[in-house]
């Protein structure tokens, strides 16, 4: 392109030359019929003109193009990338919410599992117990093995007391685990999508939980029924030791019956979770509270039985017999009750058992859905990438295959733009000298012409010269001067000759030149003329000698 413009920077460089040139070759001229004028010049350079501005123009809305595609292909790129980032964060919160539900699912099964066993631990004390109870009261043996049964009854309801503290702890360990899945699955509940599921779930353990309170609360009754039954014969010979005691086990009975009602209310109150959750957990601390008052209760007014009926045992192994024998069918009768409690507690416990492992079974069908849903986000997003990664590729072969045809079609422009102004320019360019070399030609031939001319008219001078040089005197300075004149165009000439080269690169100069010249001949040859006028003259005035001769004669 730069070898371009400099060739157009001369050839415009040539017109106007030739523009000034022109009007000095018109002058000289005066017949000469020239194709090429001003006109054609100066349409010329103004089409040229248009024509690289149409170039440029065109070469800078494809630009414009490019740019905007680029610009374009950046910002599909930049949504494409967002894209895959914001699908890339979203299965990471997938997957660990899974891991989440995972750990919380593995928890619940393994506390359920440790409760599945402490229940079958104690129904397995209680039953054994029960046994040993109803075959004392089958063998009513002698005084010494009524003692030794008593001492086993003693420490075996220690044994129970022990029991029932535990049992106690673990209602408030339960209590406490009971609050904590609350606030965990309140807290999981508000972030996650699935509200209503961990509602269920969380009144299902509620409900389990209460179900084992209420368990342990029933065989804490039982325990003071048997405490009762054993203690309640000696009551006839110390009316004020059974009194107290018929009170107390009153008091305690009451007591369970108060917190049998309040687990009712708070059974019948987990219906509405949302709205009845700080009643529940108000009533659940009441309640904590109340058993360990009501164990420690217990736990003294036993102790306090121990140490009073161990000076009463003396006084009153005569009667005892009698009164075990006596107590003996009501004892069995209370056996009978708790044995049939005790089947119904582990029918109960079955179906509860049952229902755990349908729950169970239900949990690990979600984890299962879970499980597909994860599957099916990570089939989904290999998708996307695999989409994304077609994009880019049919997106880079488009590129590359329009990048390819374009430069290819704008080379194929610009080669044939270069070769129709080259070849017009050349065109143009040949025709141009072609015509320089005719009027140059034509210019050397009038000048051949003249100098032809000048020198015939060199000989008619000397002729003349020698002529007037004979004949006028006068005619000395003019023919003198007529000398110089013709030396200065003899020299003229000799320099013309000598700056030919000179000439061709300075036409104007050379017109000008021209034009001095032929008026300076005009001028010799007016003078020429008039010294031919006044030699014609001179010639026609009669010899002052012949005129003598003839009138000599």
């Amino acid at each position: 392109m730069g070898s371009f413009f400099q060739t157009g920077g001369f050839i415009l460089l040539i017109f106007a030359a030739l523009v000034y040139a022109a009007p000095q070759a018109q002058r000289g001229s005066s017949s000469g019929d020239y194709s090429v004028t001003h006109l054609d010049i100066r349409d010329a350079i103004l089409s040229l003109v248009s024509v690289l501005r149409d170039q440029m123009d065109k070469l800078e809305r494809h630009e414009v193009r490019e740019r905007q595609l680029g610009e374009q292909l950046t910002r599909s790129l930049a949504s494409l990338e967002k894209r895959t980032r914001g699908e890339e964060k979203n299965i990471e919160n997938i997957a660990t919410y899974i891991a989440r539900i995972e750990e919380k699912l593995k928890v619940t099964q393994t506390s359920i599992d440790k409760q599945s066993e402490d229940h079958r631990a104690e129904n397995h004390r209680i039953r054994s117990d029960l046994d040993i109870l109803k075959q004392l009261l089958n063998e009513g043996g002698s005084t010494a093995a009524a003692l030794a049964a008593l001492d086993t009854k003693i420490t075996s309801l220690n044994e129970k007391l022990s029991l029932l503290k535990d049992a106690g702890d673990r209602t408030t360990e339960k209590f406490d685990g009971l609050m904590e899945l609350w606030k965990a699955t309140s807290h999981g509940s508000a972030g996650s999508s699935g509200g209503g599921g961990g509602g269920s779930d969380l009144s299902d353990a509620i409900m389990s939980e209460l179900a084992d309170i209420k368990e342990s609360l029933s065989r804490t009754q039982e325990i003071e029924t048997q405490i009762l039954t054993l203690r309640s014969p000696g009551g006839e010979h110390g009316s004020d030791w059974q009194t107290e005691v018929i009170e107390s086990i009153d008091s305690q009975r009451k007591q369970l019956a108060v917190l049998e009602e309040e687990i009712g209310k708070a059974v019948g109150m987990l219906g509405d979770m949302t709205t009845s959750a700080q009643a529940l957990t108000g009533i659940l601390t009441n309640l904590d509270t109340d058993t360990r008052k009501g164990f420690e209760v217990l736990d003294l007014q036993v102790s306090d039985l121990r140490q009073n009926s161990t000076g009463d045992l003396e006084r009153k192994l005569g009667k005892m017999q009698e009164i075990l024998k006596s107590g003996q069918k009501h004892l069995e009768e209370r056996v009978r009750m708790a044995e049939k409690a005790v089947d119904g507690l582990f029918v109960k416990m079955e179906s509860e058992y049952d229902h755990l492992s349908s729950e169970l079974k239900g949990l690990a069908n979600v984890e299962s859905v879970l499980l597909d849903t994860g599957d099916s986000v990570l089939d989904t997003k290999r998708r996307l990438e695999y989409g994304v990664q077609q994009i880019m590729g049919e997106m880079n072969h488009q590129l590359t295959t329009h990048t390819a045809s374009l430069n290819a079609s704008l080379q194929a422009r610009f080669d044939g733009l270069s070769d129709a102004v080259l070849g017009n320019q050349s065109i143009a360019l040949m025709n141009l000298t072609g015509r320089m070399e005719e009027e140059i030609s034509q210019v050397w031939r009038q000048i051949g012409i003249l100098y032809h001319q000048m020198s015939r008219s060199a000989n008619l001078l000397d002729e003349i010269h020698n002529q007037t040089s004979k004949y006028v005197n006068n005619s000395l300075d003019t023919m003198s001067s007529m000398d110089d004149k013709v030396g200065q165009v003899t020299n003229r000439m000799g320099e013309v000759d000598d700056n030919l080269n000179y000439l061709l690169g300075r036409m104007s100069l050379v017109v000008q030149e021209f034009n001095q010249i032929k008026s300076g001949l005009g001028d010799a040859l007016t003078s020429l003329r008039d010294s031919f006028t006044e030699i014609s003259e001179f010639e026609k005035k009669p010899d002052p000698l012949e005129t003598n001769k003839t009138e000599d004669e």
